[in-house]
């Protein structure tokens, strides 16, 4: 037979912290603050800026495969081997990050693999 320890609801006082401090109190805020969503809205700005000076081939692939698209399914529909669509991604992300800050481009690369 096994036993569970207390179980504990939320709104209770939370172990060790100060009287009126519920469990709730001791998690962090999911919201991002103020200069967090600044900065997102600065990258996104640079990202869409950068698309923009894309070829529209190159952001139509990127933005399919952002979607969701998988390249053999693209490279099915587009009627050319996958291994095309793979070099095209290559080169696609690669001209998207030159065109893009240092410091935004750094942030976008692991968005891209």
């Amino acid at each position: 037979e096994h036993r569970l320890g207390p179980v504990r609801s939320l709104d209770e006082q939370a172990p060790g912290a100060p009287r009126g401090t519920s469990l709730l109190d001791l998690l962090p805020d999911p919201a991002p603050g103020p200069a967090t969503r600044l900065a997102g809205h600065h990258l996104l700005d640079q990202l869409q800026a950068a698309l923009a000076e894309l070829p529209d081939a190159d952001r139509v692939l990127l933005l399919a495969l952002a979607d969701g698209a998988s390249q053999r399914r693209l490279a099915a529909t587009g009627g050319v081997h996958h291994a095309t669509i793979e070099r095209r991604a290559r080169r696609a992300r690669r001209r998207l990050l030159e065109l893009l800050p240092p410091d935004a481009a750094d942030e976008i690369k692991g968005l891209l693999s």
